[in-house]
């Protein structure tokens, strides 16, 4: 799209001229202005205007040295989402949305569980969105929709309320806690090439009722469950490779050289 002008209407008559000082807004939260001194007259135009919302301000000059407060003007924001939902199905998120028919086009918004994010834009058409998330990557992922006035020059609107969703990590291991009374709390964390990652974390293992997690294939320095409480006996790590028994200390039950192949479980006795 084209840049914009705005004309402004100035009625301040007993003055010898004004100050106008004007910034573009939307977007971003340290405006920068531009001050154009002793403007005459009853009508200017600022020309040639990225499109976006623009704050004013207007401040009379007067022959005896008065001082009077700024007049603001504040042009037009971006709107125009009217409705916006979001599923995870199938491996996609499917993004159902009405948009104003002024609204060109829609920013949706994906935070990744990871840290990372994207912001793919759509035209404003009928029919749903959808968005492919990034293979291996699991977790809560929150989703928002802007609408998008001008691509162009970045003119977009405020984002919608979050939508959250979660897509879980696949298993292939079971821990379980076969002991006579509860542990608070389990972690569970490799150790291997790529350093320590934890991949099980809950405030309370129960009893007899096998627990989920994914530690993928691959060979490891040690596998360790840590709790906070609980009378452990034994434990054992069963996978594809092989059987690997638990070396107990403080609240710590470490599995040595593992090689993780085929899924498994760790039992706790």
């Amino acid at each position: 799209m084209g840049n914009i002008n705005i004309t402004l209407q100035i009625q301040h008559p007993s003055a010898v001229s004004n100050t106008i000082r004007y910034a573009r807004v939307d977007n971003t939260l340290t405006p920068v202005y531009t001050t154009i001194p002793n403007v005459t007259g009853t009508t200017y135009t600022i020309q040639n205007l990225a499109n976006g919302q623009y704050r004013i301000f207007v401040k009379p000059n007067y022959s005896d040295g008065r001082v009077c407060p700024e007049q603001q003007l504040l042009t037009d924001a971006c709107t125009g989402i009217v409705m916006f939902s979001a599923v995870y199905s199938a491996g996609s998120f499917v993004i159902s949305f009405n948009a104003g028919s002024t609204v060109p086009k829609v920013q949706l918004n994906v935070a990744f569980p990871n840290g990372g994010s994207d912001s793919p834009q759509y035209d404003n058409v009928p029919g749903d969105i959808i968005y492919a998330p990034p293979a291996g990557v699991y977790g809560t992922f929150s989703l928002t929709l802007q609408p998008v006035c001008d691509p162009d020059s970045g003119f977009l609107g405020a984002r919608t309320a979050p939508i959250n969703l979660v897509i879980e990590a696949p298993a292939n291991m079971t821990i379980t806690n076969g002991t006579a009374g509860g542990m608070t709390p389990v972690t569970v964390t490799t150790n291997g090439v790529g350093g320590s990652v934890l991949v099980y974390n809950t405030s309370s293992l129960p009893i007899s009722i096998p627990q989920n997690l994914l530690i993928p294939d691959g060979t490891y320095s040690s596998i360790v469950v840590n709790y906070g409480s609980g009378t452990v006996g034994s434990a054992s790590l069963v996978t594809g490779s092989g059987s690997y028994p638990g070396v107990l200390t403080a609240n710590t039950i470490t599995f040595n050289t593992v090689n993780m192949s085929g899924g498994g479980s760790i039992t706790i006795s």
